[in-house]
């Protein structure tokens, strides 16, 4: 699998961006952080989405823009 997607467990920001897209390559993976993009409902996305650049993922039946 190329990416991993976690539930974002930070209170401050769970509540927008309830995922975090971990994107980091394996070649740092003896780093001890990891580069993510917050994911948000697509319905935040008021005026729509650039899929080449925010691509859309379905989560649990759910969409959600990576905010790239």
């Amino acid at each position: 699998m190329q990416f991993y997607v976690y539930s974002n467990t930070n209170p401050a920001s769970k509540g927008l961006y309830p995922y975090l897209l971990d994107v980091q390559n394996s070649l740092l993976a003896d780093l001890k952080t990891r580069l993510v993009i917050p994911l948000t409902a697509q319905a935040n996305c008021r005026s729509g989405v650039i899929s080449t650049l925010c691509p859309v993922f379905n989560i649990n039946g759910e969409p959600f823009v990576a905010l790239t």
